[in-house]
């Protein structure tokens, strides 16, 4: 049997004689010590082997009464979590970047609709630039609609697209 040094913990790797473990990385189980072959065996039967199997890319926040954490598991989600956190921080709010997130807030309240398309369109693009550089992917914007949401004293704006990611159509829905 060859033990691996470099898995074992350091009380055990101190009992080891130097003269044995220096510049090797493996060593030989019928050269240790007796006493250390004691020992070792103990270690080794002790240690179980956790393997995980899932293959999570990263967890979103579930707004439900137990708060849970949903697992993203495909990089389409990824992507659409990535980039709905993308429009709900406004730039400026990240304080280790702060030219990070969006002014769509600012871009939906404008009345000049033609220059809103535009600065509108540039924010898209750059999002899609953060993506594509981001997951080696491409993504493209199917259909962008502006949508104004009536209330008794005030206005808000939402902001529905339809992306096409890894082939996949998706909606994000994102509020100013």
């Amino acid at each position: 049997m060859v033990v691996q040094l470099n898995t074992l913990p350091s009380s055990i790797l101190d009992l080891i004689p130097l003269s044995l473990r220096v510049n090797k990385t493996s060593l030989l189980f019928a050269d240790l010590p007796n006493d250390l072959q004691i020992k070792l065996r103990l270690y080794t039967s002790t240690q179980q082997t956790i393997r995980v199997t899932t293959n999570v890319r990263d967890y979103s926040s579930d707004f439900s009464e137990f708060s849970d954490w949903v697992e993203l598991t495909d990089d389409a989600s990824l992507i659409l979590e990535y980039s709905r956190n993308w429009f709900l921080t406004r730039q400026g709010a990240y304080p280790y970047d702060p030219t990070f997130g969006t002014v769509l807030y600012k871009i939906l309240h404008m009345k000049d609709t033609q220059y809103q398309n535009q600065l509108l369109q540039n924010e898209l693009s750059t999002l899609v630039k953060l993506i594509e550089n981001e997951f080696s992917t491409t993504i493209s914007i199917l259909k962008k609609i502006v949508m104004p949401v009536e209330y008794t004293d005030h206005t808000e704006y939402r902001l529905e697209l339809q992306l096409k990611i890894l082939g996949r159509v998706v909606t994000l829905n994102a509020y100013g």
